[in-house]
């Protein structure tokens, strides 16, 4: 009735380390205390104005803009990998 899923003999086990490298959860967000940011604009649309200026510390881990698609992610362990968060978009 159940069937055991098994490797192809073939695949290198560098595709289970990537496998492994996707399914890590997020880093929690954090703040730098010397990055900040203003928005006139409220969190629910972007073509209004407000009366009041937004200030906050914005999220400041480092997202790769290629995400899962990012060539550099051949090598896990290149300073590209370890620097930057790579997820799908």
């Amino acid at each position: 009735m159940g069937q055991i899923l098994e490797r192809p003999r073939d695949e290198p086990k560098e595709a289970d380390a990537y496998r492994l490298y996707l399914q890590q959860p997020l880093p929690a967000p954090f703040s730098m205390p010397y990055l900040w940011a203003a928005s006139c604009r409220p969190v629910s649309s972007l073509r209004e104005m407000t009366d009041h200026v937004l200030l906050f510390q914005p999220d400041a881990r480092l997202f790769c803009p290629s995400g899962v698609d990012c060539p550099l992610l051949k090598d896990l362990s290149s300073l590209h990998c370890r620097l930057f968060i790579h997820t799908t978009k």
